[in-house]
């Protein structure tokens, strides 16, 4: 019988070759628990586990073209002015906060002087 730190470390090496599980738990479907116990009691080559198993060959190659389908159909110049959009909205936001801290440190020592002023001459 394998210890629980083998058993343990074979669940592991067995969702790492079934990442859909994790996906199920995330979805709140299954449990870790539930998952788990069928793992140990069905063994990991019941045919329910296929369905978790990692993407085919075939699916990577779909995942891929997909994806280079997207990059073709970019626009780098529209994609260049976006990114000058954002700077520049980041730049304004960047100045305001600068504008927004000096106004703070100036009314600081105001405040700072105030409070010696009265502790001088007092309250009216």
């Amino acid at each position: 019988m394998p210890s629980k730190e083998e058993t343990l470390h074979a669940f592991k090496t067995f969702v790492k070759a079934h990442p859909g599980l994790g996906e199920e738990v995330k979805r709140n479907k299954r449990t870790w628990q539930h998952i788990f116990e069928d793992w140990y009691l069905l063994g990991e080559d019941d045919e329910q586990w296929a369905q978790y198993t990692k993407a085919t060959k075939k699916e990577q190659q779909d995942v891929m073209k997909q994806a280079m389908d997207f990059l073709k159909n970019m626009d780098a110049e529209d994609i260049q002015k976006k990114i000058s959009s954002v700077s520049t909205a980041i730049e304004n936001i960047q100045q305001v906060l600068k504008q927004f801290q000096g106004s703070q440190s100036q009314a600081l020592p105001r405040q700072q002087n105030n409070r010696a002023f009265e502790r001088t001459h007092g309250r009216d």
